[in-house]
């Protein structure tokens, strides 16, 4: 938030200079506000309504709110500060959430008169409402639309009032000793790789220019899937920059001429405007300190200073071509191209002792290649914890390394506060949004998880892992609140299927799944392989429910097992044991912990699930440290306490059994304690409660489960494997109470309709 020099100057206590209105520092409350015109926008703040040439679109209450603070500013370039003393009443809030509303409001202006009516950035300055000459109605007391010349006079003050506060705002920024540079958000566009340059080079090269451009104070960067997707359509600077809210948009080319590489670099405003550009060139030997060099260049141009970095010994000509190319090799995800990546970077790093990127990009090397499937998890883990360790030594500012040792600690603390600091140094990193939604499913920071996902998503929409975000949000705070973010992915889609995924989303969430598996299933060939994956998921989870197949590629190894139990279908014996997943080893493959018990009690291999429990844990006590050392601790002791309870009770281990429902209790507790009985808790409580024959609480905890979207929200496949919707153990003496037919009845009925439909449309 701005010092108190400001918020003097904005807030609603001030008594003199400012804008020219004083009707312009009012509360805005939409309740009572007029409606108003904007050339052929017609306003209508009491019912969020704008309407246009093209059509009507309702707003946010945060969007109309804005655009109602740049109507009244009547032509008067607002800051960041402006908008948030106007529409979030002075609260600290993230540069996320303006430019996220702006976005939408840029979108929604678009949608109803094209390019008509829009709001200008102003570099480094702020925002103001564009219209043309005729924007407003005639009328006692109302501005004309900043942009028009008719009426230059009245804006003479406002403009001179608007100087005096830029000047304000300057001097507070000197007294406060620089002690924050205003954030612009750049999105990169991927680098072009030109004649005779590697695409993998390319790929490193980029990735290492966005990492020094992102060490500057007060600079976002974001490089996404969705800036690609959408560059790729050679759609104007403007699109690029509302579907991922940034302020700039940076891109460059990469070529050789003889023995010198040549990156042609340029950065644009969100209007078009080229505010930077340069042909920055070296020959084999300097380019190692290329990326460097075009990264100071372009932020001393625009104002900002350059931070140097500790752990970075200057590497080789030969080393520096070597790490630029295993970071492209990484970037790819692919297991062939990964352990490639890990083989040049090893070599590197013991060359290159004190080089801290070399550590951290080792690190993560790794660690993608065993969550994709890589073998002997254990001891590769460790070795990428340590190699990240290594990096936060030369570098405690190493982003990657941060990322790496956080999703690896062995204790959520620590898990949290390095993924934490890692979105702190670079907010536009869209995997570091992702990884600490994954370490934030926690009682203690439960809150968080939505949040970061909700970054994600506005970060990067068209990223197929930003498509989780709206189930989180919904089991957290409501199906509204999913179908903005899923609105908002609609609104950037570089591709009509992708629209169409996003509404069908919102569908589906209210129980519409036939929408949903048409339009999924359809735009499935089109799909880059992390949307994909994200979508079978969901088809799996819905699949489940309606009862009809979900074809999905046949995956081999330890993949394919996971795969199996994550749809229901729990493999024999003889696979755990060819796997080398039997017995004390079942534990360590996490995706199979939270809906894998469940199953083996469900297929009458209760004692199964014992063996395997006993061999893993010598007293519960033990299972519970054990939990601690997975991102998901307090799921698994709800779940694993419940689930192997029930498969001791049925074995007449009474004892046994109470031990481990304490210990599922217990995790429930740490949820109701923490105030974050979202969908999943609840379930976990309601299962719990079921088990143990306490009918009354299992029902009130499905009531708030229903409340939550249950079970169209669910998104874990795990979870989604639980509950009284399936043939769930801990549900067998409940089954056929009245009182939870009753409850369900309806959901059933739509299942049914939705199967029929389903069916029908595969010809089945």
């Amino acid at each position: 938030m701005a010092d108190n020099t400001i918020v003097s100057l904005f807030g609603t206590d001030r008594k003199e200079g400012g804008d020219r209105h004083p009707d312009s520092l009012r509360a805005i409350d939409l309740a009572h506000e007029r409606d108003f015109s904007i050339g052929p926008v017609s306003v209508l703040p009491s019912r969020r309504l704008i309407e246009g040439p093209s059509g009507t679109q309702t707003l946010e209450p945060k969007v109309m709110q804005v655009l109602v603070a740049l109507y009244r500013a009547n032509g008067v370039i607002l800051s960041r500060d402006d908008l948030i003393a106007r529409c979030w009443d002075g609260r600290i809030v993230g540069d996320a959430s303006v430019n996220r509303v702006l976005s939408l409001l840029r979108a929604s202006l678009r949608k109803v008169a094209d390019d008509l009516v829009t709001v200008e950035t102003v570099p480094r300055v702020g925002y103001r409402l564009i219209g043309p000459a005729e924007a407003n109605d005639a009328g006692p007391e109302k501005p004309q639309a900043p942009g028009t010349r008719k009426n230059a006079r009245r804006f003479v003050l406002p403009a001179l009032l608007g100087v005096i506060v830029l000047l304000a705002a300057g001097a507070a920024f000197l007294i406060r000793q620089n002690a924050a540079t205003p954030e612009m958000t750049i999105a990169m566009l991927p680098l072009e790789a030109g004649d005779g340059i590697d695409p993998l080079y390319a790929a490193g090269f980029e990735s290492e220019w966005r990492r020094q451009v992102a060490r500057a104070q007060g600079i976002v960067v974001t490089t996404s899937e969705t800036a690609r997707e959408i560059g790729a359509q050679r759609a104007n600077i403007g699109r690029v920059a509302d579907a991922v809210g940034a302020d700039r948009v940076l891109q460059g080319r990469l070529t050789r001429n003889g023995s010198r590489l040549i990156l042609a670099a340029s950065l644009h405003t969100a209007d078009g405007a080229e505010e930077w550009s340069a042909n920055l060139g070296g020959t084999d030997r300097e380019a190692g300190a290329l990326p460097v060099r075009a990264a100071r260049t372009m932020l001393r141009a625009i104002g900002h200073s350059p931070r140097s970095s500790p752990g970075e010994a200057r590497l080789s000509q030969s080393d520096h071509a070597l790490y630029l190319t295993a970071q492209g090799l990484v970037r790819t995800r692919d297991p062939d191209q990964l352990r490639a990546a890990e083989d040049i970077l090893r070599n590197l790093a013991d060359r290159n002792r004190d080089f801290s990127p070399a550590w951290s990009a080792l690190a993560k090397a790794i660690f993608l290649d065993v969550s994709l499937g890589g073998a002997d998890p254990v001891a590769r883990t460790q070795q990428a914890r340590s190699h990240a360790v290594r990096a936060l030594e030369l570098d405690a500012n190493s982003v990657e390394a941060l990322k790496v040792a956080g999703i690896l600690a062995q204790d959520s603390e620590t898990r949290f506060s390095h993924l934490e600091r890692a979105v702190e140094l670079d907010p536009g990193d869209s995997e570091g949004w992702l990884w600490l939604s994954h370490v934030s499913a926690h009682p203690d920071h439960a809150a968080r998880e939505a949040q970061a996902m909700e970054r994600l998503a506005l970060l990067d929409p068209l990223w197929g892992l930003s498509w989780q975000a709206g189930h989180i949000l919904a089991q957290k705070d409501g199906v509204a609140a999913a179908v903005q973010i899923d609105k908002a992915i609609a609104a950037a889609a570089a591709e009509k299927w992708q629209a169409d995924l996003a509404e069908a989303r919102i569908a589906n969430r209210a129980g519409d799944i036939s929408r949903f598996h048409a339009a999924a299933l359809n735009a499935m060939p089109a799909m880059t392989p992390g949307q994909r994956s994200i979508t079978a998921l969901q088809l799996s989870n819905m699949a489940l429910l309606v009862d009809v197949p979900m074809p999905l590629p046949a995956t081999p190894g330890v993949g394919g097992l996971v795969q199996d139990v994550s749809t229901g279908n729990l493999p024999a014996r003889s696979r755990f044991e060819r796997l080398g997943l039997a017995g004390a080893d079942f534990w360590r493959v996490t995706p199979l912990l939270i809906g894998g018990p469940a199953l083996f009690v469900k297929s009458g291999r209760a004692e199964e699930l014992i063996e395997y429990f006993e061999a893993g844990f010598d007293e519960p006590g033990d299972f519970v440290s054990f939990s601690h050392t997975t991102i998901r601790p307090f799921h698994l002791q709800a779940s694993i306490g419940t689930y192997v309870g029930l498969a001791y009770d049925q074995l007449g281990q009474r004892d046994a059994a109470a031990q481990m429902f304490d210990i599922a209790e217990r995790a429930v507790a740490r949820w109701r304690a923490a105030d974050a009985m979202y969908l999943t808790p609840s379930m976990f409580e309601a299962n719990l409660a079921a088990a143990r024959g306490q009918d009354a609480r299992a029902l009130d905890a499905l009531r708030q489960m229903i409340r939550l979207g249950y079970p169209y929200t669910i998104q874990s496949p795990g979870v989604a494997l639980t509950g009284p919707m399936l043939d769930d153990p801990a549900w067998d003496d409940l089954r056929q109470d009245p009182r939870l037919v009753e409850l369900l009845l309806p959901i059933r009925r739509n299942l049914a309709k939705e199967r029929r439909e389903i069916l029908a449309s595969s010809g089945s």
